[in-house]
């Protein structure tokens, strides 16, 4: 009966920690313009945010918003295999992954609910540039030009919408 008792309190303490886990890991839903105003507060943690995605670079911004935002930051997509550090979990190469790649190719415009770690390096506030975050030196991307990534775990609710012709 000892042991009984000993093995059950070890799987009741294993699920409680699982649940406890679940909770820590999940996305913080936030808007662009809480990340460039408040990219300290997120470094480095798992959000959700709503964003257009432009680019071969997958670039991300936030066109429908139409808040005033004090700060500004040029974001990008990574996916976790392009990425360092390494983060602890893989993209979900699901159907909502698949229907952005095949809309990007299409070269349509794409709106997704992304979800992914936060990597700031800069910010603009006040017509300059300053350093945020534990990003790298430079910044992210080709020529370091994105101030901050988001690296993708999960993609969804994909819309898309061609580009009107001028």
């Amino acid at each position: 009966m000892k042991h009984f008792a000993t093995v059950l309190s070890i799987v009741l303490f294993a699920m409680l920690s699982y649940g406890q886990m679940d909770k820590q890991d999940a996305p913080l839903s936030v808007t662009a313009c809480d990340l460039y105003e408040h990219p300290d507060q997120y470094a480095g943690k798992t959000i959700e945010v709503r964003a257009n995605v432009s680019g071969a670079d997958l670039a991300l911004d936030d066109f429908a918003n139409q808040k005033s935002c004090s700060a500004y930051m040029k974001l990008r997509l990574e996916l976790p295999q392009e990425a360092k550090p390494v983060p602890s979990f893989n993209l979900l190469r699901d159907e909502a992954y698949g229907d952005l790649v095949e809309k990007q190719h299409n070269g349509m415009n794409v709106t997704a609910t992304v979800e992914g770690r936060f990597d700031p390096a800069f910010v603009w506030s006040d017509q300059k540039r300053s350093r945020v975050g534990v990003g790298t030196g430079e910044g992210y991307g080709k020529k370091h030009r994105y101030d901050g990534r988001i690296v993708l775990r999960k993609l969804s609710d994909v819309v898309a919408r061609p580009i009107p012709r001028r």
